[in-house]
């Protein structure tokens, strides 16, 4: 809501050294308009990083680096372990987005989720299974 105060210390501390007005310009802004801004902004800043940076970040962060899992052998477990559930389930794969406010709307918290810069956030399980039911309930 425009002028609503922020939800936590985090986002009261960044809001705070920005422009009075700067969330009202921000919420009025269309969700591709936002994106594009965000867009310019993390190009901008990418622009700065070197090498040496993304090594650093490489060796310091396990979720940038490819996991050690050997992916046949997972395979071969998820397939074991597929012929081991009955029929009458269904089988489901998840999308790894879900659409923009999901949580919001279904009433998770928003520090559950990861914020990305376009309309489909990284998936919370919860959640996708969630609208899954709903909507085979639908017809879907």
């Amino acid at each position: 809501m425009p002028g609503s105060p922020p939800r936590d210390p985090a986002t009261a501390r960044v809001w705070s050294t920005l422009p009075d007005g700067a969330r009202e310009v921000f919420d009025a802004l269309g969700s591709s308009d936002l994106q594009t801004l965000l867009a310019d902004v993390l190009t901008h800043r990418a622009g700065r990083i070197t090498a040496a940076d993304v090594r650093r970040r490489w060796e310091s962060d396990r979720l940038v680096r490819p996991s050690t899992s050997d992916p046949r052998a997972l395979g071969a477990l998820e397939a074991r372990l597929w012929q081991r559930v009955p029929a009458a389930f269904d089988a489901l794969e998840l999308s790894p987005v879900t659409p923009f406010g999901t949580c919001a709307a279904l009433a998770f918290h928003a520090n559950a989720a990861a914020a990305t810069t376009d309309s489909t956030p990284p998936a919370i399980v919860t959640t996708m299974i969630q609208l899954r039911v709903d909507m085979g309930r639908r017809g879907f």
